[in-house]
């Protein structure tokens, strides 16, 4: 949660901070290794649902329009470029505004959008280099458009905001897009968005990269560089442990550049060794939020087509995250830790416990090399 900002403007940032020059853009990102972002169409195996928002797909100019209390606050221009990922079994929507408050701030974000076809439910994550938080979501369709809600409180307050937007295809070139707040546990709700997509022609040298792996954005804090180690391509051995206690061993590809135009760091992964499991493939977005002081991630894999959101720390020389919504009323706690950093590779395990943390067992142990 941001709280040195006002909460009306970090939901306009995160979800609505497409504004900025229209025309080609070029980007601190790094290259994009998925091998789903060139497909124009979902995957054969991916869950048919995706078709619904097949409206989404390409490159857009994008009006926003922002309002209180019913008036109209700003107007501005953004770019927007989606595509699918994960193989073609999600959806990729990435965003840049050169100026998008009008005193010359420059703001990207990315989002991921999946289907979860075993409990039939979208998730959506979304993160942000100007307030360089992550927000998730999640929602299905009603009366046609996609409704994703989220939820959150003020400033380490006990009121609970809800926040709910919308996704409105008006035809193959345009969709509108509406975010509403509710502080009522949604008995009423408030406009405070209306954004409006508009296709334009697709051009290779739209919103893209400008080096292969890209660049830091400068004037980053020393903290949000502590994942830079990741940046190249790399060859991984993978470790993971079923319940039965029988392990799997097999290999992948995992490729880590720069992305949200340098604040961040996104990974591709991929793997083809279980003919039961084809075409696996992950992708995952991390950035520091200087304000909570903590790393934010969100991930998603066709193996199960959802959005799953947690962070963490640098301890000592390794750096451990975790789900940021454990319960120990149901006490499975799971973190994930990064150690043995070295120029040529790094090693991770993940550990869970079902004893309210009195044992942990590890799972999941991935030794990475880069690829020479």
């Amino acid at each position: 949660m941001i709280y040195k900002q006002s909460f009306f403007a970090i939901f306009c940032l995160t979800l609505a901070g497409f504004s900025g020059v229209a025309g080609a853009q070029y980007l601190r990102d790094g290259r994009i290794f998925d091998p789903g972002f060139v497909m124009s169409t979902r995957a054969e195996a991916a869950p048919e649902q995706l078709d619904e928002m097949a409206f989404y797909y390409g490159h857009w100019d994008v009006t926003y329009r922002t309002f209180r209390d019913d008036s109209l606050l700003h107007e501005a221009r953004g770019l927007a470029r989606v595509n699918y990922m994960n193989r073609g079994h999600a959806i990729m929507e990435r965003f840049h505004c050169i100026d998008f408050d009008g005193t010359g701030n420059e703001l990207s974000t990315i989002s991921f959008l999946a289907y979860n076809a075993a409990n039939s439910v979208w998730s959506m994550g979304v993160a942000n280099s100007f307030t360089e938080s992550i927000v998730a979501y999640s929602g299905t369709f009603a009366d046609g458009d996609l409704v994703l809600t989220g939820s959150a409180r003020r400033a380490g307050g006990v009121q609970l905001y809800l926040f709910e937007f919308s996704f409105t295809c008006i035809s193959d070139d345009a969709f509108d897009v509406e975010l509403r707040e509710s502080t009522d546990f949604g008995k009423t709700w408030a406009r405070i968005v209306i954004k409006e997509y508009r296709r334009r022609a697709a051009s290779d040298g739209f919103l893209t990269w400008t080096t292969e792996y890209g660049a830091a954005a400068p004037r980053l804090p020393r903290e949000a560089r502590q994942f830079d180690f990741l940046i190249g391509e790399w060859d991984a051995h993978q470790t993971i442990t079923v319940p039965s206690g029988q392990s799997v061993e097999f290999p992948s590809i995992t490729t880590a550049v720069y992305t949200l135009n340098g604040h961040a760091v996104m990974e591709c992964g991929w793997y083809d060794v279980d003919p039961s499991l084809p075409d696996a493939a992950t992708s995952l977005v991390r950035i520091y939020n200087r304000v909570t002081r903590r790393w934010e991630c969100m991930y998603t894999t066709n193996r199960f087509n959802s959005v799953l959101f947690f962070g963490g720390v640098q301890e000592g020389t390794n750096i451990v995250l975790h789900l940021f919504d454990t319960d120990l009323a149901n006490p499975t706690i799971q973190y994930y830790v990064f150690h043995n950093i070295r120029q040529d590779g790094y090693d991770w395990f993940a550990q869970s416990s079902t004893d309210r943390g009195a044992n942990f067992d590890t799972t999941w142990v991935i030794n990475v090399t880069r690829r020479e």
